[in-house]
């Protein structure tokens, strides 16, 4: 409907009235469009282009689970209203050690959505033993978007794609979800936790400097932690005692361990990778 995402977002908390006032007009000024219409049971779960593609949970569950039935545990999975988790540690990488007595070890975080949410990503997960947080590494995340041809057709090559046997759109998805699970079998590797532990050891040597409250909430301010969770996040740095990068990173995993929403939880979980990536002058306050 070419309204911008972020001034949406601002009437849907602001102005609920007035944004539906918005949609149903241009809504109404885009009749011949077409769109795909995800539904369940009579209710209309998205509204979404055509050409988006979907990518069904159901169908990342059949490929992702076989590859995790040998050497991971499962941590947790969820299915709430946008997305489908996955989480899962691997027992054939040993862990490593970022200080004395404080090991972390890897595994794979994948997340999906098929209502339009999100793209799906296949990302590494690491977990630290002393409190089991879990930390998303979402730069190292292997994506892929729900684009694909377009479901009506306007050239002539567009129309040929219409009429592809139901076979062949098969064997196209059996691709797909073959390279999907080639790239889980891919990412919790010995490699890949050795460059998550040395981008820790380097948080561990960035103080926090000057007043701690003053820099967790300038980083929190970055990172988009809510004023709430603010407040937990310097309980939670305080407690632990390490005044470091590293040490409000864990501050904030923490904090996702104790949010019952899931999907802020999971949020939470990749702004703790976030903060490890910032540049040391954000933990000092003059």
């Amino acid at each position: 409907l070419d309204i911008p995402h972020r001034y949406y977002d601002r009437c849907r908390t602001n102005a609920p009235h007035l944004l539906s006032g918005q949609v149903n007009h241009w809504m109404g000024q885009n009749q011949d469009s077409v769109r795909m219409l995800r539904l369940h049971r009579g209710f209309c779960r998205a509204f979404l282009s055509d050409r988006y593609r979907p990518l069904d949970n159901w169908d990342l569950a059949q490929a992702v689970l076989p590859q995790l039935s040998n050497g991971f545990e499962i941590r947790s999975c969820e299915l709430t209203e946008k997305h489908f988790y996955i989480k899962a540690i691997s027992h054939e990488v040993e862990p490593k050690e970022v200080g004395v007595g404080d090991l972390v070890r890897i595994g794979i975080s994948v997340r999906n959505s098929d209502v339009g949410c999100a793209a799906l990503s296949v990302a590494p997960f690491v977990e630290r033993l002393i409190c089991t947080n879990g930390m998303t590494i979402n730069g190292m995340a292997q994506r892929k978007r729900h684009v694909g041809r377009r479901n009506n057709g306007f050239s002539d090559e567009e129309m040929v794609t219409e009429f592809l046997t139901d076979e062949t759109r098969q064997a196209e998805d059996k691709a797909f979800w073959l390279k999907i699970r080639d790239t889980v079998a891919a990412t919790a590797k010995e490699a890949t936790l050795e460059k998550v532990v040395n981008q820790m050891k380097e948080a561990q040597d960035i103080p926090v400097e000057g007043d701690p409250v003053e820099v967790v909430r300038r980083v929190c301010q970055k990172v988009t932690v809510t004023n709430d969770e603010e407040t937990n996040v310097m309980k939670h740095l305080i407690e632990g005692g390490d005044l470091s990068a590293y040490g409000v990173a864990n501050a904030i995993t923490l904090q996702a361990g104790e949010t019952a929403d899931y999907d802020r939880s999971s949020e939470l979980e990749k702004i703790g990778w976030q903060v490890l990536q910032l540049p040391a002058v954000n933990f000092s306050v003059n």
